[in-house]
């Protein structure tokens, strides 16, 4: 089962890598309308195609804006 998540389109603990995902997946749904099983069952499956590496390379990324992040709130 999905999760939902309230996050802001336009937040800044996004990587730019996380933008580059959204905006092929978003290109793609372009002009299309869908039932919400139906946008679930998309985003499900062009999830499932993207290569486990990448999403790797995304983690360890992100880990790293968090070890920036907590670095940053202790000097504050």
């Amino acid at each position: 089962m999905a999760t939902d998540f309230n996050h802001h389109p336009y937040s800044l603990d996004l990587l730019p890598a996380d933008y580059f995902i959204f905006a092929k997946m978003k290109f793609h749904l372009k002009s299309h309308y869908f039932s919400i099983e139906q946008i679930q069952k998309t985003i499900t499956k062009d999830f499932k195609l993207i290569p486990r590496k990448i999403y790797e390379s995304f983690y360890k990324s992100y880990m790293n804006v968090l070890t920036v992040v907590k670095l940053i709130r202790i000097v504050y």
